[in-house]
C-alpha cells in the first residue's frame, strides 16, 4: 500500500506493508488492487499483543473483487510483523509533510 497522508497531513508517498497508528491517529493509504477479478481477501487490523491489553485484538474486513463468489469466505494469510518493540515497522515514523 501507499501512504499518502498522516493525520490530514499530505506526506511524500512512501510503500509499505504495515501501518501502525496509536489511538487518535489516522494515515490515508491507496491499496492497489491487482489480484484476478474473482479473487477474495481479508483486510486486517491487529492490536499488538504484546503492546497492548486489548480484549479483542483482532479485526478482519472482506475484499470481494467484482466477479468473486461471495458465498465463500476470502482467504489471504496476515502480514508478519515485528512488534518486539511496540512501534512503527515502516517509515510512517518520520513521514515528509508536502509543503504547497
Amino acid at each position: 500500500m501507499k501512504v499518502i497522508a498522516q493525520d490530514y497531513v499530505p506526506v511524500r508517498p512512501f510503500d509499505t506493508k504495515v501501518v501502525t497508528l496509536g489511538i487518535g491517529q489516522r494515515t490515508d493509504v491507496i491499496v492497489k488492487a491487482n489480484l484476478p477479478s474473482d479473487s477474495a481477501v481479508f483486510m486486517r487490523s491487529e492490536v499488538s499483543r504484546r503492546c497492548s491489553t486489548a480484549n479483542q485484538p483482532l479485526a478482519l474486513g472482506a475484499i470481494y473483487y467484482e466477479k468473486a463468489d461471495r458465498t465463500k469466505t476470502p482467504k489471504s494469510n496476515p502480514q508478519v510483523i515485528d512488534d518486539s518493540k511496540c512501534g512503527n515497522v515502516s517509515n510512517i515514523s518520520s513521514p515528509i509533510p508536502i509543503v504547497l
